[in-house]
């Protein structure tokens, strides 16, 4: 059984083409109609891929450039800071959990994402972790009860004996990003109250 982070993350695949697509738009608006593909004597230009894009997953991308907003203004106002030592002890986590430099690289690539990017996504993941409230300690009883409802996903090839106490810190680590996803989700909602946010595309 893997352990998840649950944390939004900067976008990856199509959602970081229509970021960089729309980017690209708003920056320098003579270059819109770019020619992006060809088929044949056919072109398809930036703002038709633009196009495609938006209506396709328009809503959701905007949606998370709106949380991703509103995340940074409230880490601004708490005055939120994570230094350089903490990132790499955060990147060192994910690498070893990962499998490893090289697997960690091949889905660095997989993704589209570079190590720079990744990095700035575990700001973002620990400045949120620092806003949010201590959450409390997850107990023994909770762990157990997770255990025993989910034995099967701990069952390992060769073996017939499945203990808690092997799985135990994982189990743990799992609740404890659970309740941490709940309390952001939490945060976020009422973050988002105190702003003034118009969506254009709701009315397209």
């Amino acid at each position: 059984m893997s352990k998840k982070r649950s944390f939004p993350l900067v976008a990856v695949g199509l959602l970081a083409i229509i970021l960089v697509v729309a980017t690209g738009c708003s920056k320098e608006k003579k270059a819109t109609d770019e020619t992006v593909a060809t088929v044949g004597d056919e072109k398809i230009t930036k703002d038709e891929l633009y196009e495609v894009l938006v209506q396709a997953s328009g809503q959701e991308a905007l949606a998370s450039m709106i949380d991703k907003k509103v995340i940074e203004l409230e880490l601004k106002k708490e005055n939120v800071t994570v230094s350089d030592k903490e990132v790499e002890a955060e990147l060192t986590k994910y690498i070893e959990s990962g499998g490893g430099e090289e697997a960690f690289k091949a889905a660095l690539k997989q993704n589209g994402m570079t190590e720079k990017q990744f990095k700035e996504n575990i700001v973002e993941f620990l400045s949120i972790q620092k806003a949010l409230e201590p959450g409390k300690e997850i107990t023994d009883k909770e762990i157990k009860t997770y255990f025993d409802e989910n034995k099967e996903t701990f069952q390992e090839e060769g073996k017939t004996e499945v203990k808690l106490e092997d799985h135990k810190e994982e189990i743990k680590q799992l609740l404890t990003d659970q309740k941490l996803q709940e309390q952001y989700a939490e945060w976020l909602e009422k973050a988002k109250a105190k702003y003034k946010i118009d969506n254009s595309l709701l009315t397209k």
